[in-house]
């Protein structure tokens, strides 16, 4: 249970990463920015990560200990050590309300093709997703994908924990824009269990939890290309899905970034890579309250 829970607190950023809006960066890719300018006597600094499986070169991990021992405080989505604090109730998050089973949300045939999809490629059995939320659902194949792909580095690593612990050790105060309850709300709660079955479904049919379309989005992510990153989300994301998992927590993240920077706080932001970059990422949002961002790697 605490292997789940911990895995579902930074999955949230497998969606981030695939989750970026329309391209309007278009000569500009990277996943370390440095933010100066608008008054600030010391930069600061944001990086985009890939929460689950996936470590960055040495020269990233290297460069991030750099800056963030520049700083005064580390921001991240949540703090991890507040992950494991209460496994039983993010558990619960994920499961339906009682009386309502998963079969209930989805129509016969498809829900059949769901059966099917997990027992021949997740080898899962029924009884085990029956009263899950489907986006839950998502998650589990999501992992069980990722867990078999070759190059993965292994499924437990998180540079989000790496590069906190790293702030530890260097007695850098650490932050969260959000608790562990706050992302449980978003991923379970924000969309109704029909809209996520109706994604889960869609993704299956489409092909979307396939080794290939995930081994892409990994070479995309440690080539810094947001901008195909871009056109993934373009092909698989609607606006409702994208506005929820991303805009309005950028725009909830900017309430507390814009005073720091003001107070000429030096940051260290590390957040999935899908919040970096589109019309409302935070590349832009941070470049219209005049700060200048540019890509370091």
């Amino acid at each position: 249970m605490k292997k789940l829970t911990c895995i579902f607190t930074l999955i949230l950023g497998l969606t981030q990463v695939i989750q970026s809006q329309n391209n309007v960066m278009k000569d500009e890719n990277g996943i370390l920015w440095k933010i100066t300018g608008n008054g600030l006597k010391k930069p600061s600094y944001l990086f985009g990560t890939f929460h689950l499986g996936v470590k960055p070169s040495n020269k990233i991990i290297d460069s991030c200990t750099k800056f963030i021992k520049q700083v005064n405080q580390f921001y991240g989505e949540i703090d991890i050590t507040e992950a494991g604090q209460n496994p039983q109730q993010i558990q619960q998050m994920g499961m339906l309300d009682e009386g309502i089973k998963l079969a209930d949300l989805i129509n016969e045939d498809d829900y059949k093709l769901l059966k099917n999809f997990m027992k021949d490629s997740v080898a899962m059995d029924e009884s085990v997703y029956a009263q899950m939320k489907p986006m839950m659902v998502s998650i589990l194949i999501s992992i069980a994908y990722m867990s078999k792909m070759e190059g993965m580095d292994d499924i437990n690593y998180s540079i989000d924990k790496e590069l906190q612990q790293i702030a530890s050790e260097n007695k850098i105060e650490i932050k969260g824009f959000e608790s562990v309850k706050n992302q449980g709300e978003i991923m379970f709660n924000k969309i109704t269990p029909i809209d996520q079955a109706d994604y889960l479904i869609e993704s299956i049919k489409t092909n979307q939890f396939s080794k290939e379309s995930i081994q892409s989005m990994i070479a995309f992510y440690n080539q810094g290309n947001l901008n195909e990153i871009n056109k993934m989300t373009e092909q698989i994301m609607n606006t409702s899905f994208v506005d929820i998992f991303l805009t309005q927590r950028n725009e909830k993240w900017m309430q507390t970034i814009q005073p720091l920077l003001s107070e000429n706080k030096k940051i260290f932001i590390a957040v999935g890579a899908g919040h970096l970059t589109g019309n409302k990422g935070l590349i832009k949002l941070l470049r219209e309250k005049g700060y200048t961002v540019k890509s370091i790697l």
